[in-house]
């Protein structure tokens, strides 16, 4: 046969064989190919799964465990972060507001440096001393509050519940004016 004719009927042979030309019936969905490895060491192809059911079901049941893990591992990772950002942040409310508190204190001594003291000292200033002591305490608590209230209100900003929360529910309208 010349080399012409062997082209040519290689190629009718091609057309012809099933699987190579789509028929009227053909949904045109491709078959998985499975590989198989016979004794000689060849590769060859088939449509059916060589593998037992339960071996692919143990590969499946496998491969979602896996999957499971590494999401599991994500979530724990993203948590680690949220955690750490919230802790960042509520440091840095601590810093901001214990700056202030000191800003605040430092303002208060030199106003109180720098005003005029009464030439008579007897009993009174003893009295006031404590006014001012009691002023300085009530001060300091309310400023506390605040910062305690913040704390609270940042934790509800990041999903994380207070432990003690009854610094909210104490009755501020005990408290001196």
């Amino acid at each position: 046969m010349s080399p012409s004719r062997w082209s040519v009927t290689c190629a009718a042979l091609l057309a012809l064989a099933p699987g190579c030309s789509e028929s009227p019936g053909d949904s045109g969905a491709e078959l998985p190919l499975y590989p198989v490895v016979d004794q000689r060491g060849i590769v060859t192809y088939v449509t059916t799964d060589p593998r037992p059911a339960e071996v692919e079901k143990a590969r499946q049941l496998e491969l979602r465990q896996q999957q499971y893990e590494e999401a599991r591992q994500r979530q724990k990772e993203q948590a680690d972060e949220d955690l750490a950002r919230w802790r960042k942040h509520q440091a840095d409310e601590i810093d901001r507001t214990i700056q202030r508190l000191r800003e605040q204190q430092e303002e208060r001594t030199t106003q109180a440096r720098s005003r005029p003291q009464p030439r008579w000292q007897g009993n009174s200033q003893f009295l006031r001393s404590g006014e001012a002591e009691s002023l300085r305490w009530q001060r300091n608590s309310q400023d506390l509050d605040r910062a305690l209230r913040r704390l609270h209100q940042g934790q509800q900003d990041y999903g994380v519940r207070p432990r003690d929360p009854v610094f909210l529910e104490r009755d501020s309208s005990l408290l001196p004016r």
